[in-house]
């Protein structure tokens, strides 16, 4: 097995979910940077970032966001995306 594969945090993490990798990365940057808050992350992601992830009945997030507000999420894409 190759090295490359475990170079950095994406790569691991591309290794794990493959195809939605910059949803998934774009979410582990927007939860080191939030603020500390009551907030549910659900919510938080809502009102800050314009989606809500989803959650599958195992309570894992999916790879399919509900955008609620396209300005704010095209910002927060622009911003942690990658």
């Amino acid at each position: 097995m190759s090295n490359d594969l475990y170079r950095d945090r994406d790569s691991r993490l591309d290794t794990i979910v493959g195809d939605n990798k910059s949803y998934f990365a774009m979410l582990g940057r927007i939860m080191f940077t939030s603020e500390s808050t009551d907030m549910v992350f659900q919510d938080w992601c809502e009102t800050q970032h314009g989606f809500r992830p989803i959650y599958d009945e195992n309570g894992a997030i999916t790879g399919k966001p509900e955008i609620t507000d396209p300005q704010k999420y095209t910002l927060c894409v622009l911003k942690y995306g990658g």
